[in-house]
């Protein structure tokens, strides 16, 4: 093993170890769940149960999804992207909320402005997090782990 190998190997366990960087990325996984469920709910009728044998919900989840693999990898894309998506998920839901009020103008459901305000406040406690993490100070991990 080289010192360059090892540098980045003690890199990656200090990054690995920064509890701070691993719950900015959690609360974004939260906020990516209930984004693309809210928009799933939007594409596909029916229960939850319903939504999950709809291949559409499925293409509607898998962009969420890879970059959350890249996230908790921290990979220096998806690093890069995260500060956008704390301002882009709740945007989503937003609109899924605008967008469910707007088909069912008659009957009260709140539930879409719930999500949107949980991934709101999510969100903003994750760029809190996240300028605080080492992740912030000293970047994404650039080697493979």
């Amino acid at each position: 093993m080289t010192k360059i190998d090892r540098e980045k190997s003690l890199y990656w366990q200090k990054l690995r170890k920064d509890k701070i960087s691993a719950a900015a990325c959690g609360l974004m996984y939260v906020s990516v769940i209930l984004a693309t469920v809210s928009w799933g709910g939007l594409l596909v009728d029916g229960s939850h149960m319903q939504m999950r044998g709809n291949p559409v919900y499925w293409l509607v989840m898998m962009p969420g999804a890879i970059w959350l693999i890249g996230l908790m990898n921290y990979s220096k894309w998806s690093v890069k992207l995260m500060i956008p998506m704390m301002v882009i998920l709740p945007l989503m839901c937003f609109f899924s909320f605008v967008y469910e009020r707007k088909k069912y103008i008659f009957e009260i459901s709140n539930g879409r402005l719930i999500v949107f305000a949980i991934s709101t406040i999510l969100s903003a406690l994750a760029y809190i997090l996240y300028r605080r993490s080492m992740l912030y100070r000293e970047g994404p991990f650039n080697g493979q782990p």
